[in-house]
């Protein structure tokens, strides 16, 4: 009988270390759910973000190089790179904030933020890696 009694607590042991495993494996999964579930809300926010920036960068690129008829095609390259670095440059910042999600970041706050002050439209169909939205 001593001997069933020990084969049970070493069971039971055995049990509750596999089950905190279990736990452990479930709370990691559920942090990785919640991380894909903002990027749901960041991603098109900074795709639209990126957009917009870049139709202003073009159009004003577009005027300052109608106005300068003299200037070489690889002057037109240059300008085109420059203005492309500065927009890249801007936006770095605010899309490392989106992307932080897993760090406890309100990012519905600035999610909303950036949709309110920039007058966002955003597409449900945008679906771009995260990894894409940064040169």
């Amino acid at each position: 009988m001593d001997d069933l009694n020990g084969v049970v607590a070493t069971n039971l042991e055995q049990r509750k270390k596999e089950s905190e495993k279990a736990e452990a494996i479930v709370e990691q999964e559920i942090g990785q759910f919640f991380k894909w579930l903002s990027s749901l809300e960041v991603t098109p926010t900074i795709v639209a973000l990126r957009s917009k920036f870049d139709e202003i960068r073009r159009a004003e690129l577009a005027k300052t190089m109608a106005n300068w008829k003299d200037l070489p095609p690889e002057g037109e390259k240059r300008l085109e790179a420059l203005t492309n670095a500065i927009m890249n440059k801007l936006l770095h910042q605010p899309t490392s904030v989106l992307k932080r999600s897993d760090q406890g970041n309100r990012n519905d706050l600035y999610v909303d933020a950036l949709r309110n002050l920039f007058d966002l439209e955003t597409a449900p169909h945008e679906e771009m890696e995260l990894g894409e939205l940064e040169e």
